[in-house]
């Protein structure tokens, strides 16, 4: 059905009932509204997620953030630990027929957490996240990556939160570092992309937190 005005109208073609009506190359009849599909961190060294571009996609924005760096130990003698890095936001807009086929695979690594350091360990780096997809022509096999946060990169105790992303006109929300009160244990980063929080200053030995993990997410655009 086709609004006019407050009524509801059929468009035909011929004896032919139309199921799109377009002005020029701008489809304007139905005008179906932006989907966003999102592909979370889960487990392990990195999440796979394998997706397929939607049919009558017009545009996809592919949004991307990596895993937040660890937070180091501290200790009496040596002092707070320091906080993690955020991971890092990307974004790019794919158009089917143009960047990529109609209906093509797109993969998601989404990255892991870096871990956080303790007496015997070093902390981690957050894993980068990245999209991979076939060109048009099908020939290359280009990645686009957001980057995972550092290890040891904040400029104190406490991880460096990702921030809020804005592309194209939508925002996607970014995780929170992790904290420390200058005793106990660093706090975990919040996904995505957190850095995680510096142990405290003790006689004991207090761990450095985890970062936050990465996300992906893309969203669908059909006019």
């Amino acid at each position: 059905m086709l609004n006019v005005g407050s009524s509801t109208a059929q468009v035909y073609v011929g004896i032919t009932l139309a199921s799109e009506v377009y002005l020029g190359t701008v489809k304007v009849w139905p005008d179906k509204a932006p989907e966003l599909f999102t592909f979370p961190y889960v487990s392990g060294l990195a999440t796979q997620h394998n997706w397929n571009i939607p049919a009558g996609a017009k545009h996809v924005d592919v949004i991307l953030c990596g895993g937040g760096g660890g937070g180091s130990n501290g200790t009496l003698a040596l002092g707070n630990g320091k906080g993690g890095s955020a991971g890092l936001w990307k974004g790019i807009r794919l158009t089917p027929g143009v960047d990529t086929a109609p209906g093509s695979l797109i993969q998601f690594s989404v990255g892991n957490p870096g871990e956080g350091g303790g007496a015997l360990n070093t902390p981690g780096r957050g894993g980068s996240t990245g999209a991979t997809y076939k060109t048009n022509s099908g020939d290359t096999l280009p990645t686009v990556i957001g980057d995972g946060g550092k290890p040891l990169d904040a400029p104190g105790v406490e991880g460096v939160s990702s921030g809020n992303f804005t592309y194209n006109g939508y925002t996607y929300p970014g995780g929170a570092g992790g904290g420390n009160p200058g005793t106990g244990p660093g706090k975990p980063g919040t996904a995505p992309g957190g850095g995680g929080g510096g142990g405290g200053s003790q006689f004991a030995t207090q761990l450095g937190a985890a970062g936050g993990g990465g996300i992906a997410y893309a969203r669908v655009f059909y006019s």
